[in-house]
C-alpha cells in the first residue's frame, strides 16, 4: 500500500537527520573561491534515471540510498536503483536474505525501513566528466563546459549528455 505524502516527507526529514555526518543529500562541489555549491539531490536522481530508466522499479522497494564513489548521498524516494549501462555496468543482484546480497549492497533498517546502499562502479575520468558536467548543466553553462574540455573528453562528455537529454 503506497504511503501517504504526509508520511513520505516525514520519512525524509528522518531519514536526512539519520544521515552520516560529512554526507549530503544533494552532490556539493567547492567552487574556485572556496564556497561551497550544491545541485540538488532530486535533480542528480532525475539525471541518473534518464541513464538507466529500464533498471528503476518503484514496485518491489519504498526507498534507497544512492552513494557515489567519493562518499557523497543521493536519496530516492520510491526507487530501486539498479545500473546497468556503458557508464553504470554493474548490476547487482538482490535477494531478501542477507547472505545472498551483492557485498556492494548494504542494507540498514531504521524504524522497520530499508535503506539500499549502492556504490556506482564509475571510472575516476568519467566519473569527474559526470560530475562536472552536472554542475555545467545546472547552472546553464553547459555548452561553454563542453568548450573547455579536450577531444576525449568531449566525447565521452557529450555522450553521456545525449543518454541524460541534456543536448
Amino acid at each position: 500500500m503506497p504511503r501517504s505524502l504526509v508520511q513520505d516527507e516525514q520519512h525524509h526529514i528522518d531519514h536526512q537527520r539519520n544521515m552520516t555526518p560529512g554526507n549530503a543529500n544533494d552532490l556539493m562541489e567547492q567552487t574556485e573561491d572556496g564556497q561551497l555549491e550544491s545541485i540538488p539531490a532530486p535533480f542528480v536522481a532525475h539525471a541518473l534515471k534518464r541513464l538507466a530508466p529500464t533498471y528503476f522499479d518503484n514496485q518491489e522497494y519504498a526507498d534507497c540510498e544512492l552513494r557515489l564513489e567519493d562518499g557523497h548521498f543521493l536519496w530516492a524516494n520510491e526507487f530501486f536503483l539498479t545500473f546497468s549501462s556503458k557508464y553504470f555496468v554493474q548490476v547487482l543482484e538482490s535477494k531478501h536474505d542477507e547472505d545472498e546480497l551483492h557485498p556492494d549492497l548494504c542494507i540498514t533498517t531504521h524504524n522497520n525501513v530499508s535503506l539500499f546502499v549502492i556504490t556506482l562502479p564509475i571510472d575516476p575520468l568519467h566519473r569527474r566528466i559526470l560530475r562536472d558536467m552536472m554542475f555545467a548543466v545546472y547552472r546553464q553553462e553547459h555548452f561553454r563546459w563542453l568548450q573547455q574540455l579536450n577531444p576525449a573528453q568531449f566525447v565521452i562528455a557529450t555522450q553521456i549528455m545525449e543518454t541524460l537529454g541534456f543536448t
